[in-house]
């Protein structure tokens, strides 16, 4: 199982709102990205994502990075 670092967990948890600030629905988000709609939507449902996957959001919205 991968542990997620605290910084990670609390940023999914507050997901629908960064997007949300950004006027963005979860299907113009994840065109942005370049994943599936439905991993936004399992993100927001607090799934947690890949180190990689994060690692787009955080750079997408200015977070901390998931460093190995």
């Amino acid at each position: 199982m991968i542990k997620h670092p605290d910084f990670v967990m609390n940023n999914i948890h507050r997901l629908a709102d960064f997007r949300k600030a950004q006027g963005l629905s979860q299907s113009e988000l994840a065109r942005k990205l370049g994943i599936s709609t439905g991993s936004i939507s399992s993100y927001e449902d607090f799934a947690y994502p890949t180190q990689e996957r994060y690692n787009k959001l955080a750079d997408f919205f200015g977070w901390q990075k998931w460093e190995a």
